[in-house]
């Protein structure tokens, strides 16, 4: 029995749309309580409706203070514009190291931001 729902299920994917839906879905940004979440909520359902099945997009306020279901209090919603990380001394090592825009998973969710200027504080590379 399981044979035969695992070569049904495998008769109806495609490895090249899934991993079409996990790219875009990578390109929201879609971290807790972001614009980016709704964005990638909008076409999970878009997608699930295309394939047939019915599907409802549930709505909370992130404001801190509204919980859903079991959860705690949802947290305020937070964007990110930009945040880079650098190497700044010794001069002849100064690089970047990483940024937001090039990879969001380089900046931690709900990140506070720093005072103009940045921060300076010291790398230890493992």
């Amino acid at each position: 029995m399981f044979r035969d729902l695992l070569a049904t299920i495998a008769r109806e994917f495609s490895g090249k749309r899934a991993w079409r839906d996990v790219s875009q879905l990578w390109q929201f940004r879609n971290t807790v309580t972001t614009p980016g979440l709704r964005a990638a909520c909008r076409y999970c359902v878009r997608r699930f409706k295309e394939n047939g099945v019915a599907v409802r997009l549930d709505s909370y306020p992130a404001d801190g203070r509204t919980r859903y279901g079991s959860s705690g209090p949802l947290p305020l919603e937070w964007e990110a514009r930009s945040a880079t990380l650098s190497i700044v001394k010794p001069e002849e090592e100064a690089r970047r190291l990483t940024s937001y825009g090039e990879e969001a998973l380089s900046l931690s969710c709900r990140s506070a931001a720093t005072p103009k200027g940045g921060v300076e504080a010291q790398v230890v590379i493992v």
